[in-house]
């Protein structure tokens, strides 16, 4: 299953970090682009977690945009704005 996944990644531009996520199956390869950094609020809601033995992790995202999260805001990069 995984080289399914796989094949599409690419395609479909997804941005992740891979084994940040303990229940993600194994991978035969990594995201093909970084994952999209998180806002400043959510990353300190992720640090604040962290910190308490959680493990938060970036959701796999395909996305156009150099940065995924830029398309919910006034400038896109690609033109993909929603």
């Amino acid at each position: 299953m995984a080289d399914a996944y796989d094949v599409k990644e690419q395609p479909y531009q997804v941005h992740g970090v891979p084994g940040e996520d303990p229940t993600e199956p194994p991978a035969s390869a990594p995201y093909p682009f970084p994952a999209a950094s998180h806002e400043p609020r959510i990353q300190q809601i992720s640090d604040d977690l962290e910190a308490a033995g959680h493990h938060p992790f970036h959701t796999p995202c395909g996305s156009r945009c150099s940065d995924p999260w830029a398309c919910t805001r006034s400038t896109c990069s690609a033109g993909t704005r929603t």
